[in-house]
């Protein structure tokens, strides 16, 4: 085993010595033979490899449908807001005309995760309104009564077949109520 001197980079021939035996270096300085065993670093390595891959499978388990949670509660959120605007532009539409306008159902088909474009039909075009990009949801406006309306958003998040729907009552004075969800994350 070679040892190189620390003052002067000086290389030694230790393998005839003992561990932990120290001889001096020609410039003066004093030097131990290294002591064999311990452990490398490549045995530390693996150790606090093999503890911390079970330890992120751990956290893992736990993020992962934490995430996906809150993936679609925030995708969620559009069908309240969307249902938001329906409102306010049927009651702008029932000052003006004494009357709310049925919509819908649009798209045609409940759009998936992925979305699908939102192409209004003769009363959401009456009405003016239409969201931007893609939508995740089915929008509908059911008249009920001469002064009553119900705006409906239905979704399919996660493409299980089984669809979430939120339901609003609309009235000349604005909502009648709060949003009502079945199934919000569905």
């Amino acid at each position: 085993m070679i040892v190189s001197c620390p003052k002067c980079n000086a290389r030694h021939d230790v393998s005839a010595r003992k561990p932990g035996e120290t001889f001096s270096c020609s410039c003066g300085n004093v030097i131990a033979t290294p002591k064999k065993g311990g452990l490398s670093w490549f045995i530390i390595l693996a150790i606090v490899a093999g503890c911390s891959i079970p330890c992120i499978g751990i956290l893992e388990a736990i993020a992962i449908p934490n995430f996906i949670n809150y993936q679609h509660r925030a995708k969620a959120s559009e069908a309240r807001i969307n249902l938001m605007a329906i409102k306010t532009v049927q009651m702008m539409h029932f000052a003006e005309n004494e009357a709310f306008m049925p919509a819908g159902p649009v798209p045609a088909t409940v759009p998936g995760r992925m979305g699908a474009e939102f192409t209004p039909d003769d009363g959401f075009a009456q009405i003016g309104w239409k969201p931007e990009g893609k939508v995740r949801y089915q929008y509908e406006v059911r008249v009920t009564g001469p002064r009553s309306a119900v705006a409906y958003a239905r979704g399919d998040l996660d493409e299980d077949g089984q669809r979430s729907e939120y339901k609003l009552e609309i009235g000349p004075e604005g909502a009648i109520g709060q949003i009502q969800e079945t199934d919000p994350l569905e």
